[in-house]
């Protein structure tokens, strides 16, 4: 298994390796790239109160998500890595591998070791899992999965150690140094001794002394027979001579391997009772031995002296019938060929049977099944009084049978083999291995208890990854009463408490999930699942019986995935004949036939170990079996297992036959389970993670969701196993061994090529454009146009609206797309369409806004931003961008204000902003333009506050400096300051055009002109296509002297704006000044001919004529 297992996890990194290279693509940038929680800025418990994507669980439009263990991870790979994707990646592929040993355990504790290997190699290669791994978001599902497992391998261990605890109660249940050894003197010559001698079976007996005379002892001893586990490991007794007395006493655990010869006349010499639970045993009189052997709880009463054997009995066909009687007591008949023979019990008082008078049992020999064989051993017990054997045990194994039955009368002869110091020496040895034995049950004991609470531990941690991790804690509840059926220990008081811890843990969780989601239910758009929405109750009831079998249908065949199913991407169903309501009838009734099936076999198996109590025989103990398919049955069973079997006939009609020769199941090779439980339990491991996505407790925001899968593919592999298991058992192990083999191969082709479709937002999309158009163009489009492929997005966002015209987030990105190419009546249009199919879309009334002010039409852009900014974030998706929008919204209403002179509407603007802003919203520029604002009305003190508030909010905001520079340069008396916070703002950004326009424009009101001129240069030259920055230039310039470099930023400007008459004017200026007084003329002339009204043109054209009509003077 661990070749399996380092082989698995190689072939993960493999096929995962291709999504290393891939970015942050669908719901990583709403879920890490504008996720403030992610920040080490954040406090860090805001990822306690807020949901996946940020928003307060507390406010009306959460999503309802809470996961802060991913978010915790999420931060961790920030601190390390900041926004790179690959790290993110790394950490999501060595998840998988991580879930990939988890399952690989679980299926070494559930499954046969070839299912088990099967198991974990289509839990590596399968593509349903593409999504969890190579999307970042898939880290949610990814950590619940894996604390899923951790919490369902603590519960193993937890059923594991409980049953360990009960056997130290079985065998230890008198340690009180009382019934531990009691010696009495020796009197009269002859050794006396009253004891309790527990033997401990992890030791041997190798040898006792020899002694020789007669002894005599009398002694109360205790003889368990552990259920749980095998006899073993008496290696010898020696011979002995003479009269012995005493019973030695074994747990069970160990072989008895050799039995010396016993010479001499036994007989016992006192009273030898087994007992539990610290019964005291009472002392009888010699020469007589009322003996009671307790196999794990069922006493066999046996009256008389000590078990002998008589000789075999001969049979007319010749052969040989030896009996074992425990004098009168039990007798158990093989024949010597090994076929099976008649099983009597004698004797039994207080138990499941009744003795006729000729000495057949007339009642129930019942039998249970512990942790091993499925032929009914001495392996366990039914909780009632009555010797407990499986009736398949004494039909099928009944020379196993007869071992075990010589094993009962080896610890009853071997009572007599010790002489009072035998005893002595004895009881100081068990003394001394009893502390043992004692720290052994108490390490047990806690670490039943700690592994209970680590499943608990690791079912909250998946709960608060994802919040399908809270159904481990039902999953190993059906797990433990399902092992229960098995072990028949339904009344066992350790398996009720573990269950009430299990229950209690539950129900708290889910009281503190429902605590933090609050009182109000998440709500979803109708597109994220229509079903949800619909008026119809047949449509519901009809479409969500169909949904899984839908995902079922992922599972079995994943060739087509998509990103996402929500809209149309699975249609309703609208009739009563459409034929995928036969899909679900034919589903739900297989998985009924299944699960019903599985218990039956359960109950079947349960019958043959031990019958129901109630259940009264009215016949002898007979077995029949059937010719055809050698199923056993019994008279007294009112169940018609084999019609056939009494009537002697050659045709098969059992209701359940089984197979000729025994699968690979894991109760063939003692594991936890049997081949039904086993399926019950991965049905449980498919079914209930997935219970929470059905839509049958509550309406959930999707349709379908491929890594949902995740958790219940665990399940659904095994179950392939299984049945690969099956097939191969049933029919040519080459062909199923092949079809398992391509398979693989087929699902790790298609995880390689579905990873290739996650490295960029473009290739995802794509791909999903045959399974949900709309939704794959609308998303494909935006990306196409930050691209800058405006023609291809176009062609996207309309096929899109093609096939769903009311798709607001389409007729958005469509206006983006027409503004950017200037096509604004075009813009308008596509804005107002998206108000109108979504009117809480702020950021369609935002842009609306600031295109209709951009083209003066002011009124108009002042309401729609004034709209925008009292737009109610409640229901919505994406609460955190809505408040930034509103914000923004009214951050350009202020502006809007201040550029048509209204500063006062702009400080109110700006204060309501100030008000009602999120706590994750960057204030500094809002604060900056407050103190713009006032500082244009004359109040300095309050401005000078904002631009330092502004300044404390981002230390390197830049525009703060250049404000507050200007405001300080005001001031006379602050004129140095001023140009102080110009210089740091030219340090902290020297590339910045705006910096170097300021710093200059302020140099120059100095009278500082060259330097001016220095910097409005720099500026002209950082941004060379800035009109405004090429005439300042151009000015500081002329004002510098530089006429020739002056004319030649004229020059420029005219270039940028030929339309423009002030640039032909200026030129004009500039070639006057320099002395070319045709081309100035021509200068002025254009301008004159864009702006003829224009005085300064005209002036300076005036001069110029002047200039040019006086004579020159000859020299």
């Amino acid at each position: 298994m661990d070749k399996v297992l380092v082989t698995c996890c190689l072939l993960g990194l493999l096929l995962y390796y291709n999504t290393l290279n891939a970015g942050f693509v669908y719901d990583d940038s709403r879920a890490i790239l504008s996720n403030p929680d992610v920040l080490p800025s954040t406090p860090l418990l805001n990822v306690w109160t807020n949901d996946f994507w940020g928003t307060p669980l507390s406010s009306r439009s959460s999503h309802g998500s809470y996961r802060p263990l991913c978010m915790m991870a999420f931060r961790l790979d920030y601190s390390f890595c900041g926004l790179k994707p690959a790290c993110y990646h790394i950490t999501n592929v060595a998840l998988y591998l991580l879930s990939i040993v988890l399952v690989a355990q679980l299926a070494r504790a559930l499954l046969p070791p070839g299912p088990a290997k099967l198991a974990v190699l289509f839990f590596t290669v399968h593509p349903i899992h593409t999504e969890a791994v190579a999307g970042i978001v898939g880290r949610a599902d990814l950590l619940s999965s894996i604390f899923y497992l951790f919490s369902l391998l603590s519960y193993l261990k937890h059923i594991k150690y409980r049953s360990r605890t009960a056997r130290h109660g079985d065998l230890y249940c008198t340690h009180s140094s009382k019934q531990r050894a009691r010696v009495a003197s020796k009197r009269n010559g002859k050794s006396h001794c009253n004891g309790t001698l527990i033997y401990n079976a992890s030791n041997h007996v190798d040898e006792t002394s020899k002694r020789k005379g007669k002894s005599h002892s009398t002694a109360v001893t205790s003889v368990y027979v552990n259920g749980g586990s095998h006899i073993s490991d008496v290696t010898q007794v020696s011979k002995r001579k003479g009269q012995y007395n005493g019973v030695p006493y074994s747990n069970g655990t160990n072989h008895i391997g050799e039995i010396s010869k016993r010479n001499g006349k036994v007989h016992g010499d006192g009273a030898q009772q087994t007992y539990s639970n610290g019964s005291d045993v009472t002392q009888t009189s010699k020469n007589h031995c009322n003996k009671t052997v307790l196999l794990n709880g069922a006493s066999i009463h046996c009256n008389g002296d000590v078990l002998h054997e008589q000789s075999p009995k001969e049979y007319s066909n010749g052969d040989v019938k030896p009996k074992t009687y425990w004098n009168g007591s039990l007798h158990s008949h093989s024949l010597s060929n090994g076929t099976s023979g008649d099983t009597e019990l004698r004797g039994l008082k207080n138990g499941c049977h009744q003795v006729n008078g000729n000495g057949t049992p007339n009642g129930l020999i019942c039998g249970s099944m512990h942790n091993g064989s499925a032929y009914g051993d001495f392996k366990s017990f039914c909780g009632r009084n009555g010797f407990c054997n499986g009736l398949n045990g004494f039909s099928r194994k009944s020379k196993q049978f007869s071992v075990r039955l010589k094993v009962l009368e080896f610890l009853v002869k071997l009572s007599v083999s010790f002489s009072s110091c035998g005893i002595r020496k004895s009881v100081g040895n068990v003394l001394g291995r009893l502390t043992g034995a004692e720290f052994q049950e108490r390490r047990d004991h806690v670490c039943q208890w700690g592994s209970l609470a680590l499943t608990v531990l690791f079912a909250s941690a998946a709960m608060i990854s994802k919040e399908t991790g809270v159904t481990v804690l039902a999953v190993c509840a059906v797990l433990d009463l399902i092992h229960s059926r098995r072990t028949l220990s339904f009344k066992d008081p350790t398996m009720k408490r573990s269950l009430m811890v299990m229950g209690c843990s539950g129900i708290l969780l889910l009281l503190f999930r429902g605590y933090m989601m609050g009182s109000t239910a998440p709500t979803f758009a109708t597109a994220d699942n229509p079903t949800a929405k619909s008026a119809s109750l047949f449509v519901r009831t009809a479409t969500f019986l169909y949904l899984p079998v839908f995902n079922l249908s992922l599972l079995l065949l994943p060739l087509q995935l998509s990103f996402d199913w929500s809209m149309d991407a699975v249609p309703r169903i609208h009739s009563l004949l459409d034929r995928r309501n036969l899909f679900s009838l034919l589903f739900y009734l297989a998985l009924y036939k299944l699960a019903h099936n599985s218990y039956r076999g359960i109950l079947l198996e349960h019958d043959r170990k031990c019958p129901p109590p109630d259940r009264k025989c009215a016949y002898s103990v007979t077995r029949v079996e059937c010719k055809t398919c050698k199923h056993l049955r019994t008279h007294h069973n009112m169940r018609e297992l084999c019609a056939c079997a009494s009537r002697k006939s050659t045709k098969c009609r059992c209701s359940r036959k089984l197979l000729r020769r025994p699968l690979p199941l894991a109760v063939d090779r003692g594991r936890l389970l049997g081949h039904h439980q086993t399926v019950l339990v991965c049905l449980a491991l498919t079914a209930l993670p997935f219970l929470p996505a059905t839509n049958l407790f509550f309406y959930v925001g999707f349709v379908v969701a491929e890594r949902v899968l995740f958790t219940p593919s665990v399940g659904f592999c095994f179950l392939m196993a299984l049945g690969c298991g099956l097939l191969e058992r049933r029919s040519n192990c080459r062909i199923v061994r092949g079809l398992a083999y391509i398979v693989l191969i087929v699902f790790s082709a298609r995880t390689v090529h579905r990873n290739r479709d996650w490295l960029d937002e473009e290739s995802l999309y794509r791909a999903s454009l045959r399974i949900n158009p709309p939704k794959a163009y609308g998303n494909l489009g935006s990306v196409l146009s930050s691209q800058g492929r405006l023609d291809e997005a176009e062609h996207a966002l309309k096929m899109a609206l093609s096939f769903r015209p009311n798709m607001a987030d389409v007729h958005y990105n469509l206006g983006l797309l027409y503004q950017s190419r200037h096509q604004f009546d075009d813009a308008i249009r596509s804005y107002e369409l998206a108000i109108q199919f979504r009117s809480s879309l702020a950021l369609a009334h935002l842009n609306l806004g600031q295109l209709l002010g951009s083209l003066g039409r002011c009124e108009e852009a002042e309401m729609v931003l004034t709209r925008c900014a009292n737009i109610s974030g409640e229901g919505l998706k994406d609460l955190h961008t809505h408040e930034l929008t509103r914000i923004s919204a009214l951050l350009h209403l202020g502006r809007l204000h201040a550029d048509r002179g209204r500063y006062q509407d702009a400080v109110d603007v700006y204060k309501r902003a100030v008000k009602e802003m999120p706590p994750y919203y960057q204030p500094q520029i809002l604060y900056n333009l407050l103190g713009e604002a006032l500082s244009r009305l004359g109040q300095v003190e309050a401005a000078e506050y904002w631009y330092q508030a502004a300044l404390q909010a981002k230390p390197d905001h830049v525009p703060a400096h250049l404000t507050y520079g200007k405001l300080l340069a005001r001031n006379k008396t602050r004129i140095p300051e001023a140009e102080l916070w110009f210089q740091k703002a030219q340090k902290l950004a020297p590339k910045d055009p705006s910096v170097h326009q300021h710093f200059g424009q302020f140099l120059a009101e100095r009278g500082r002109f060259l330097e001016a001129a220095y910097h409005l240069v720099k500026a002209a030259e950082l941004a060379p296509t800035e009109y405004d920055l090429v005439v300042s230039a151009a000015t500081a310039l002329r004002q510098a002297g530089h006429g020739q470099k002056a004319e030649q930023m004229y020059r420029r400007a005219v270039e940028l704006k030929p339309m423009e008459s002030g640039s032909h004017s200026n030129l004009g200026a500039m070639l006057h000044l320099n002395g070319r007084y045709e081309e100035a003329i021509k200068s002025y002339s254009e301008a004159l001919r864009l702006d003829p009204r224009d005085s300064t043109t005209l002036h300076n054209l005036e001069k110029l004529e002047k200039l040019m009509s006086r004579p020159r003077v000859k020299t």
